[in-house]
């Protein structure tokens, strides 16, 4: 990328991996994405470690946009700006659009959603989106299961361990 701005850095971003995801091109999906990261819509949040299960967490929310019968997804970049002195993260504002024909499957929402530059690749990182969980499926309730920190294990008092 030859981009020197951090909107138009952003705005391609978004681009591709709005893209990529609405015609399941896993391949580019995974490679403009980075782990660790954390998910959040307005009521639920996800901390999620490995790429396996990210991807696991991207195809859900397009499987939860097809159920409400999208029929095109797009995002739109509102701002951003570097936020490192480095120029190697942005932060960045977006608004999405789920549409079924030429009308909303929801309200459109506002988003935001950090980029790192990884060997010389532009990956989204920590995403939020403006929406309740309840409406759009930014993190299935299973997942989140699977996923949550487990307490530690206790010592089995039977046998004073």
């Amino acid at each position: 990328m030859n981009e020197t701005t951090a909107l138009e850095i952003y705005r391609k971003h978004l681009d591709l991996v709005t893209t990529a995801v609405w015609e399941r091109n896993w391949d580019v999906v995974k490679q403009n994405l980075a782990v660790p990261t954390v998910l959040r819509s307005q009521d639920t949040e996800l901390a999620v470690e490995t790429m396996d299960d990210l991807f696991d967490a991207i195809k859900e929310v397009r499987a939860s946009m097809v159920t409400m019968g999208a029929t095109a997804y797009f995002r739109v970049a509102r701002h951003a700006e570097f936020s490192d002195a480095l120029m190697t993260r942005i932060e960045g504002r977006h608004t999405t659009y789920i549409m079924t024909g030429g009308y909303y499957a929801l309200p459109p929402f506002e988003s935001t959603q950090t980029l790192k530059l990884e060997n010389g690749v532009w990956k989204g990182w920590n995403m939020r989106a403006g929406v309740r969980n309840s409406t759009l499926t930014v993190i299935n309730p299973a997942t989140a299961r699977r996923l949550a920190p487990r307490p530690p294990a206790r010592p089995d008092t039977a046998n004073g361990t």
